[in-house]
């Protein structure tokens, strides 16, 4: 059981990482639509609730992490770049890119700049968490349970 609990933030965060990756898609599909004049369809209901869920997911597994490297090691920072990644890129991208994707939710209208920042903020998120993954899988294997 206690190396089952182990499991469930790489687990939790490799769920949400492909789950990023679909929302991206389903973005670049608006993109195209808005920026380059294609004729695609976005699906708007599914881009807002899974990047909802990729945010609130991200945001609560932080914690998470933060803890099962603590019962670890006994140090909060001690996974290195993963920690400093997720601190300090990652979670400034989530609170922006997050709340101007919440802003456009709930006060729709036509922008250019917001949907141009959220898209940005995003692209860097799913960067830095396909980082975070690669550097998730070293610290699965150089740390014993």
């Amino acid at each position: 059981m206690h190396q089952l609990l182990h499991m469930f933030h790489p687990a939790l965060m490799g769920v949400l990482i492909l789950v990023a990756l679909y929302v991206f898609y389903t973005g670049t599909q608006r993109a195209r639509m808005l920026h380059l004049g294609h004729k695609t369809r976005f699906a708007y209901g599914r881009h807002v609730f899974l990047g909802a869920l990729v945010v609130l997911g991200m945001l609560l597994g932080m914690p998470g992490g933060m803890y099962f490297a603590w019962h670890r090691t006994g140090e909060i920072g001690s996974t290195g770049w993963h920690f400093v990644n997720a601190v300090w890129y990652i979670l400034p991208l989530l609170v922006l890119g997050g709340g101007a994707g919440w802003l456009m939710h709930v006060r729709r209208a036509k922008r250019l700049l917001i949907p141009v920042f959220h898209g940005l903020c995003m692209v860097l998120l799913v960067a830095l968490a396909l980082c975070q993954a690669s550097t998730g899988v070293l610290i699965l294997r150089s740390t014993p349970y």
